[in-house]
């Protein structure tokens, strides 16, 4: 918030660094992330599931912008 940080930058490249790959396509996880392209933008992306709820996460750190 504001001009806090949790991560510092090279802690944010490391999140977003793709690690192994996701089946067959070309996309990657990275600490939790599934880090693919998407219109030929860098996307993160996490999803998530409880009983009676589910929640997507997108980042296009290009476009410093992200949808819940």
């Amino acid at each position: 918030f504001g001009t806090a940080a949790v991560l510092s930058p090279a802690g944010m490249a490391e999140v977003q660094r793709p690690t192994t790959r996701d089946g067959t396509d070309d996309v990657f996880w990275g600490m939790g992330w599934e880090i693919k392209q998407e219109f030929g933008l860098p996307m993160l992306h996490k999803n998530g599931d409880e009983a009676n709820f589910h929640a997507d996460l997108v980042m296009l750190p290009e476009g410093r912008f992200g949808v819940v």
